[in-house]
């Protein structure tokens, strides 16, 4: 599983092209890109494991697939005035978004989207939200929609050594 999803992740020199990718199937669609902004990514590490113990595979589905199941309340540390730092987990990938202005149809819209989940490489769609649609003369009814995709890139542990030392 580890080394499927790390073929899926794209590394630092692809994302550019990844991006490009999500702009040529937008441009392919027949939409237009009102607003296309990258954000600061955001290091990620996996959720601590708890209680039994788990798949790590189970722990990466998505949870419409994932067998709920029922947390067991941890027992009350006791107070001793000093607070303990809890070990955080290192990431070890990075959450890179951007957000997106678009308009066209609705058809349009949605074969956009069909065609960025088609892409060889990990990119999600969130945050969507489509406005009133707008009758504009020799195109027909258009909507806005904002979104915000995002990709994920695995941080190189010596990379990221490599450039500390520099």
């Amino acid at each position: 599983n580890y080394k499927i999803a790390l073929e899926k992740l794209p590394d630092q020199r692809e994302i550019p092209g990844l991006f490009h990718s999500v702009a040529s199937s937008g441009k392919e669609t027949g939409i237009d890109f009102i607003l296309f902004e990258p954000r600061k990514a955001v290091p990620k590490a996996m959720p601590q494991l708890t209680g039994e113990k788990e798949k790590l595979s189970d722990s990466l589905k998505p949870s419409t697939e994932r067998q709920d199941k029922p947390k067991t309340a941890a027992a009350p540390k006791p107070a001793t005035g000093k607070k303990t730092p809890e070990a955080q987990p290192e990431p070890f990938y990075e959450e890179i978004p951007v957000k997106v202005t678009v308009v066209g149809t609705y058809q349009n819209i949605l074969h956009f989207f069909e065609k960025v989940a088609k892409l060889p490489r990990i990119v999600n769609i969130s945050e969507i939200n489509m406005g009133d649609r707008k009758e504009i003369k020799g195109r027909g009814y258009m909507i806005t929609a904002t979104c915000t995709i995002k990709t994920y890139m695995f941080i190189d542990k010596k990379e990221k050594a490599g450039g500390k030392a520099s």
